[in-house]
């Protein structure tokens, strides 16, 4: 009779979960990466309003170029004048015509325009008109770069890199009072942690031994 086999060795104890109580060894890093995530969610998110902003300066534009659309001249019609065949031209205020029987009844000449223009009104026109369409597609293509710049920080967030790059739109966008002052105090707040720092130096670190 063959002896029972020997019992095997225990099985491997699992390894305990992460501990993301406050002030576990795992507690900073996830609210570092949770605040990272809300950050880049934030920058695609005010990406988009700026994209949406580009709309209003066609306002500007607009009325530039309605402006610039402003006939330069002006037309003023006359009063018609009774012209006869057999006499002189009229005087400044001449006398109703007497017509005798017999005689043909005198022509009325149509009534004619006078053209006249200012040339200062017509260049205040013309500066009031470049001056608002260079406004309006300038305001544009301020907002159509913020809203790209935007839009990277948001993809380098996730990706931790280019911190610097970071920091420096985070300044520009505390400028745009509320919505991105608020957003650029919070990514400073964020990215200017020792903890955060150290990824993103981790990360490039990681990359440059890649490369």
């Amino acid at each position: 009779m063959n002896p029972p086999d020997a019992p095997g060795p225990p099985p491997p104890t699992p390894p305990a979960p992460p501990q993301y109580y406050p002030g576990g060894p795992h507690y900073q890093a996830q609210k570092d990466a949770e605040h990272i995530k809300l950050l880049s969610i934030f920058h695609y998110v005010y990406a988009g309003l700026m994209a949406v902003g580009t709309l209003w300066p066609l306002i500007y534009v607009a009325m530039g170029l309605m402006f610039l659309s402003m006939p330069t001249t002006v037309s003023a019609p006359t009063s018609p004048v009774a012209v006869s065949p057999s006499s002189p031209a009229p005087s400044a205020a001449p006398a109703p015509p007497v017509v005798s029987p017999g005689t043909p009844a005198p022509t009325v000449a149509p009534p004619t325009t006078v053209s006249y223009s200012s040339s200062a009104g017509v260049a205040e026109a013309e500066f009031m008109g470049w001056m608002f369409f260079a406004m309006g597609v300038l305001l544009a293509v301020v907002f159509l770069v913020l809203a790209v710049l935007n839009f990277f920080v948001g993809r380098f967030l996730s990706a931790r890199r280019h911190r610097i790059f970071i920091l420096v739109m985070s300044g520009l966008n505390a400028m745009a009072f509320p919505f991105g002052t608020a957003l650029g105090v919070f990514t400073f707040i964020v990215i200017l942690r020792p903890s955060v720092e150290s990824i993103f130096e981790g990360r490039a670190e990681a990359l440059g031994t890649q490369s």
